[in-house]
């Protein structure tokens, strides 16, 4: 049986709502549905860009496949890595994440029909 468990003294129990949302969130996103080797060869391919902890995980879990997408997980993207190095991002993220082929196709599937 589940059995509430507090991680940091006075921050609250973990109801199974919430243990819930959390899955269904993991399920639904790029990195839910990653194994652990995978991700790591994901986070692996992405440290040649110098990114943040939270953007890296941003990047890991949203999976973005478009300029915009990346720009707003990504402070002064452009900027800081130069518009080859976006590129390159994208194509190691379209190489690593089930969540940005998936994405693709649905873009390719709307600009056919």
């Amino acid at each position: 049986m589940f059995k509430p468990c507090s991680l940091e003294k006075n921050a609250g129990l973990l109801t199974n709502s919430e243990v819930i949302e959390v899955l269904r969130y993991l399920q639904a996103h790029s990195a839910g549905e990653l194994t652990r080797q995978q991700l790591d060869a994901f986070k692996e391919a992405l440290q040649p860009f110098g990114l943040s902890r939270t953007e890296l995980l941003q990047v890991l879990n949203l999976a973005p496949t478009s300029e915009v997408e990346l720009h707003l997980v990504v402070e002064n993207a452009e900027g800081r890595l130069g518009e080859e190095r976006v590129a390159a991002l994208l194509d190691v993220v379209a190489a690593h994440s089930p969540l940005a082929a998936q994405k693709r196709q649905g873009a390719a599937a709307e600009g056919a029909g």
